[in-house]
């Protein structure tokens, strides 16, 4: 028994010599040592030499558009020179919308251009009396003095006010015309680039007014 342990490990040293030694390499063809190999190692990547490539710059966030508008503008010379600043600026005829406004004309009842200041008085006490109100006419240096009794939106309304008056014996008065009706603009880029506000700010444009609404909720969210 002991004759054949000792024989068995006599084998098993020969066959572990063998096959370090590559004899059993040499003869099957196989790799004696399996996966550890050379070959294989040599195939492997060096981790050392990995380069993780740096992350590219997120691209450019795009500018949000705002509002812009002009105050009412009156008048062809205002509404030209807002649209010459606008075509300076590059800004597309399809950005621009035009809120157009009429304005009726304003009438007045006025007395007439009184000729000294005794007169005046007189027909100041005089409406005072008949308890009429009235203001110094403005801003019409040619009528001066006159006082300003009454305002209207039509000729024919001016008219009839005055003939009130005079049936309340009140003499002395005439209508005029102050104002001529006129068609009244307003331009608005709902939708415009922030770069043309420094170039549109000198022709009167500026950041849209929030509508009553808008500017409602936004108080009552802040409470």
């Amino acid at each position: 028994m002991l004759r054949a342990l000792v024989l068995l490990l006599l084998v098993l040293n020969l066959g572990f010599l063998a096959w370090s030694s590559g004899w059993i390499e040499q003869i099957s063809g196989q790799p004696a040592h399996g996966g550890r190999e050379p070959e294989r190692l040599k195939r492997q990547l060096a981790p050392d030499t990995i380069k993780v490539a740096p992350a590219l710059p997120a691209p450019p966030v795009a500018a949000q558009p705002i509002c812009l508008e002009t105050a009412l503008l009156s008048g062809d010379e205002a509404l030209r020179s807002a649209s010459a600043a606008l075509e300076r600026a590059g800004v597309p005829a399809g950005a621009i919308a035009d809120q157009r406004t009429e304005r009726p004309g304003v009438w007045a009842v006025l007395t007439i251009k009184m000729p000294n200041r005794d007169f005046q008085t007189r027909k100041e006490e005089t409406l005072k009396r008949m308890r009429v109100p009235f203001e110094p006419l403005k801003g019409l240096p040619a009528e001066d003095p006159s006082l300003l009794i009454s305002k209207h939106d039509s000729e024919a309304a001016a008219e009839k006010a005055m003939e009130a008056l005079s049936q309340r014996l009140i003499k002395g008065l005439r209508v005029m015309q102050l104002s001529p009706a006129a068609t009244q603009h307003q331009l608005r880029l709902a939708q415009a680039d922030p770069a043309w506000l420094p170039k549109l700010q000198g022709a009167g444009f500026a950041r849209c007014e929030a509508a009553p609404a808008v500017a409602a909720a936004s108080a009552a969210a802040s409470r």
